[in-house]
């Protein structure tokens, strides 16, 4: 299994009402999970975090630094944000976990998928891998900034070779922020 068929498979499993729900797929490189959620009816947006200088930004693509304030139009906007093997590529965990609470609409769900984290993956894949972190640091990281019912796994997908599993992640914003 691949690391985007271990991520559908993890979020066919989540309750979450997709119909019409706002996305924001954080990294979403070559928008990998647009079907995905598109077939799923949610209101798709793909966000990177790199401008290129001469950036020919296709429709429904946005890109910022996602350890500075966000530019969405509003605190509380999406009830879901996604990040696929990005989380890991970003300077700063706290800052986005943060901001990703302000953006994310009361009750809403962020959903982390990261890889497991290996030697392979922490020094030899991904120069750019610059936390790999395991699930009770990821668990300790979504409480520390203020996401409730959080639940992480280790998932395999069938792979015998460790560096190629997920760490899956989720949390809730609380109603009353």
């Amino acid at each position: 299994m691949t690391h985007q068929s271990v991520t559908e498979e993890a979020l066919d499993r989540l309750d979450f009402s997709w119909k019409d729900a706002k996305i924001l797929d954080l990294g979403c490189g070559g928008k990998h999970f647009e079907a995905w959620f598109r077939n799923k009816g949610a209101d798709y947006r793909g966000v990177e975090k790199i401008i290129p200088p001469d950036a020919q930004i296709p429709d429904r693509m946005m890109y910022f630094d996602f350890a500075r304030e966000w530019p969405l139009p509003s605190d509380n906007y999406v009830p879901f944000i996604f990040f696929c093997h990005s989380f890991e590529h970003g300077e700063n965990p706290i800052l986005t976990l943060k901001e990703a609470l302000r953006c994310l609409a009361p009750g809403g769900t962020i959903f982390i998928s990261t890889p497991n984290p290996t030697k392979h993956q922490i020094l030899d894949k991904d120069a750019d891998h610059v936390f790999v972190l395991n699930e009770m640091q990821m668990e300790r990281l979504l409480r520390y900034c203020g996401f409730i019912d959080i639940t992480t796994q280790i998932v395999d997908g069938n792979d015998p070779d460790p560096s190629g599993w997920s760490v899956i992640t989720t949390g809730r914003k609380p109603n009353g922020l």
